[in-house]
């Protein structure tokens, strides 16, 4: 009888960990996600974390930046599942503005371990940038590509119908930018069997802070980043959701302080 409760019990927490974020989806599961966002803010903090309106000739001007992404994964096993992601970006301040193919990530989810209430996975991946020029005006980014690596763990906040997610990881940049530590933490409850709030927070940090100052016109070398979400997510159909975020950034170095929201539709087949 325990036995068969504890299957139970396990088969319950694994299909729901494989609707949260990112986590590992079940053997021969398919998974398209699009996303779309717009952000935008008048002030940055600089190498030191203090904060400046963002000028040009004198006059202050708002800094925004949108852009969308294409998504899919697939559960190659029960403990394995592959990611393909694109990314597109634009930005503007004042009278200059840049947009294109941004980057791209290429990476696997491995599952180490699960419990009746807790999961733990790999992810590793590798993230390559678009076809930009540095020289632009407003350039989208720098090209160095970078290495990722992430320790995930969950775990489930039953009888409150929701869960917790931690995420530490390690980002190694190519290029003059240095390496970042990165953090994640996500609870999760499910107020209804179709409607999903989260609160989030994200942070990066530069392994070795950058002391070059902010330039405005020039794509930032972000040195530290921490920032704030409210995310919902509502099922609209047996395999279709509808997600939305609020999102905004709280402290930093060499980064823009901006807000704006995020929408997307997750298809999973």
């Amino acid at each position: 009888m325990f036995k068969k409760l504890y299957r139970i019990a396990l088969i319950s927490l694994l299909t729901c960990l494989c609707l949260a974020d990112d986590m590992i989806l079940n053997y021969g599961q398919y998974e398209v996600q699009l996303n779309s966002y717009s952000i935008s803010g008048s002030q940055y903090f600089d190498t030191y974390k203090d904060k400046h309106p963002t000028q040009l000739n004198g006059q202050t001007h708002d800094y925004k930046q949108s852009g969308y992404s294409l998504g899919f994964r697939y559960g190659a096993s029960a403990t394995t599942t592959y990611v393909v992601k694109a990314n597109w970006k634009s930005r503007e301040l004042a009278s200059y503005s840049s947009d294109g193919f941004h980057s791209y990530y290429l990476g696997v989810q491995l599952r180490r371990s699960a419990g009746i209430y807790h999961a733990f996975q790999w992810n590793i991946g590798y993230r390559g940038n678009g076809s930009y020029d540095e020289k632009d005006d407003l350039p989208l980014g720098s090209r160095a590509s970078s290495w990722e690596a992430t320790g995930s763990y969950v775990l489930s906040l039953n009888p409150f119908h929701g869960y917790s997610l931690f995420d530490v990881g390690y980002r190694f940049r190519g290029g003059d930018l240095s390496d970042e530590i990165t953090f994640k933490s996500l609870i999760s409850f499910s107020l209804t069997e179709r409607f999903e709030l989260q609160f989030q927070y994200d942070m990066h940090e530069s392994k070795e802070h950058a002391r070059e100052t902010f330039r405005v016109l020039r794509y930032p070398n972000e040195s530290g980043r921490q920032q704030a979400a409210l995310n919902m997510k509502l099922l609209l159909g047996k395999r279709l959701f509808l997600e939305g975020s609020f999102q905004k950034v709280l402290k930093g170095r060499n980064v823009f302080q901006t807000d704006g929201f995020q929408i997307g539709m997750t298809w999973l087949l």
